[in-house]
């Protein structure tokens, strides 16, 4: 305790005097212990508690503490299961409404990727560790109060043993302290079970955030695919263009030009060979015939479709990127094909214009 602190102490002291008559076979009292005095030690209570305490002092009947010493136990234990109780269920509330929202959070923060939702979702974790800090410390004051309660109950016990001759009073505390003790351990389940609760949310936000990095993850790797099947698509579209006349070019292996000196002029001169003519005549021809072909079997007009979606992609991804920034909400779909129309080569949109789920 520092030297600034201080503690509000409350004490309630009362003397039993000895009775007038007492059975045959009680022992004799001496007089040291002719008067017993009992004192009841509060610390830092409020004013509320100490009005309470003191309006049921004020209706019992004294008449009983002869009998009966932990009687002034009776009156403060009540006070304190009430307490208790009180201060117990107004967590429910709090509970319920995190367990209430969870859905709405998770559709809130998996629609969008932005500062806002990074926001949301530490406001969020703060929200659910603040109130399971809280849980927390009240199952602490739960089960210290279950152990004080035990140990009234077991010194209770005791002094009946010590005290073979039981009057009314002393069992009907004894049920009484029984029944508090009842309660206490009843409140003490439902803070564990609020703090098992808050545990679980705190668990299902957690995966929730996992199942939106995963899709996160799914996306990048959708894109990079795409982006992969593009240069494919386009390296393969080339080799088919330029395959025939390299085959030819290579078939014959002949020098169309060359590099020579003038003997006259004694310079370099570029020489054609007099059959280059052989070239374009069987080039042009396969040429011709392997682009029909690819525009009959892959669709000539989509594949042109795609690849001015595909350059018009690139040319404008910053603006759609900026687009997309100032409307986090929007989501843009690529245009659906045609029904009953497929096609197993050509250009794939670039999937950075899909919204992520």
């Amino acid at each position: 305790m520092t030297a600034n602190a201080s503690v509000n102490v409350h004490y309630w002291r009362w003397t039993v005097p000895p009775p007038s008559s007492r059975p045959d076979n009680s022992p004799a009292k001496t007089e040291e212990s002719a008067d017993e005095t009992n004192i009841l030690v509060c610390f830092d209570l409020d004013d509320e508690f100490v009005l309470r305490l003191r309006r049921l002092l004020h209706n019992a009947d004294l008449r009983k503490w002869e009998e009966e010493p932990f009687l002034m136990l009776e009156f403060a234990l009540s006070i304190v299961v009430d307490q208790c109780e009180e201060d117990l269920w107004s967590f429910q509330k709090p509970v319920r409404d995190i367990e209430k929202t969870r859905e709405k959070i998770f559709k809130e923060t998996s629609s969008s990727n932005d500062d806002k939702t990074f926001d949301l979702l530490v406001e969020r974790y703060s929200q659910l560790h603040e109130l399971s800090r809280h849980v927390i410390h009240i199952s602490e004051t739960m089960d210290a109060a279950s152990n004080n309660l035990g140990a009234i109950v077991r010194d209770h016990d005791l002094w009946i043993e010590s005290n073979p001759h039981s009057s009314a009073a002393t069992k009907r505390l004894s049920k009484a302290l029984l029944l508090r003790e009842n309660m206490i351990s009843n409140l003490n389940f439902r803070a564990k079970a609020f703090v098992s609760r808050m545990d679980n949310e705190i668990k299902c936000a957690s995966n929730f955030v996992a199942v939106g990095d995963s899709n996160i993850s799914k996306g990048i790797l959708k894109q990079t695919r795409n982006e992969g099947k593009v240069l494919s698509d386009t390296v393969s579209a080339l080799t088919l263009l330029f395959l025939p006349s390299t085959f030819i070019s290579g078939f014959f292996g002949m020098n169309f030009f060359t590099l020579e000196s003038n003997q006259t002029t004694q310079k370099l001169q570029w020489e054609t060979h007099p059959k280059i003519w052989i070239f374009f005549v069987c080039s042009i021809p396969i040429t011709i015939l392997g682009f029909f072909h690819f525009m009959l079997k892959f669709e000539f007009h989509g594949f042109i479709e795609d690849t001015q979606g595909f350059i018009r992609d690139i040319f404008h991804q910053g603006k759609v990127s900026d687009l997309e920034k100032s409307k986090p909400g929007k989501v843009r779909y690529l245009k659906k094909s045609k029904p009953g129309t497929s096609r197993n080569f050509g250009f794939s949109r670039r999937a950075t214009l899909h919204t992520t789920p």
